[in-house]
């Protein structure tokens, strides 16, 4: 079976961390992120930062980032993001098997990049998809970004396993075929009913992620076996594209 992992990026970043680990590629979409970034330059701090609805703390980051950007020191996705997706992940513990099967399959979705793959070089950043940005004609990211990445996805996988957030998904999913595509979802039982509890549910995403990279699984189909964390897949609550996981 080909297909490919969609994973959500984070906010935060770790950028001495992840410079101890080389780059081995560009992004795919890196004229697209330069539109995005001179777009941001044009635009007043003050309605940057309205746009964004971030503090004045986290907007000085951004503008700051923001001017340092073109000349900044690329570091590798995988290894620069830091969430709770990406400490279940836990890539600097993958050897470099799974680090190329990464290269492979996995996409990390990026509201600025697009997609990336794990060992791409991004430089620092602050863009969520769900932004509210207008580029030109088109009035936010999901349009501007619009059938570009399932496109590019489209000669290298027939199925799709989604391990991202509805936020980045929705970039990729609405351009594909819905019956080859696979989302997990982590529930934890409380008084007798199933329910997200996000923290949970991103560090399981991550540490499944780990999974399928250490086991190269060639199948989607095992994945229904997987038990970490005490999480057992719960037949009833799931359909055929969507696999519930419980505990």
């Amino acid at each position: 079976m080909s297909y490919q992992i969609l994973f959500s990026p984070t906010k935060n970043l770790r950028t001495d961390f992840a410079k101890r680990f080389p780059v081995e590629s560009t992004p795919a979409f890196i004229e697209e992120a330069s539109i995005l970034h001179d777009t941001l330059m044009k635009m007043r701090p003050k309605a940057v930062q309205a746009m964004m609805k971030i503090s004045d703390k986290i907007a000085l980051e951004v503008s700051d980032r923001l001017a340092e950007w073109k000349d900044a020191e690329p570091t590798p996705a995988i290894f620069t993001y830091d969430g709770e997706a990406f400490r279940g992940l836990s890539p600097e513990t993958l050897d470099a098997k799974a680090l190329q099967l990464a290269q492979e399959r996995l996409v990390i979705l990026s509201g600025l990049y697009g997609m990336l793959r794990p060992l791409d070089g991004i430089k620092p950043y602050r863009l969520e998809m769900q932004t509210k940005m207008k580029v030109g004609k088109q009035v936010n990211l999901y349009h501007f970004w619009n059938h570009k990445m399932a496109k590019a996805l489209e000669p290298k996988s027939e199925f799709l396993l989604n391990l991202a957030s509805e936020e980045y998904s929705k970039v990729i999913l609405p351009f594909w075929d819905r019956k080859k595509v696979v989302s997990p979802v982590f529930m934890e039982w409380n008084d007798g009913n199933p329910k997200t509890v996000m923290m949970y549910a991103k560090h399981a995403r991550g540490k499944m992620l780990h999974y399928i990279l250490k086991e190269n699984l060639k199948e989607l189909e095992p994945l229904k076996a997987y038990g970490l964390d005490g999480y057992v897949y719960a037949p009833s609550l799931s359909d055929e594209h969507r696999w519930v996981f419980t505990r």
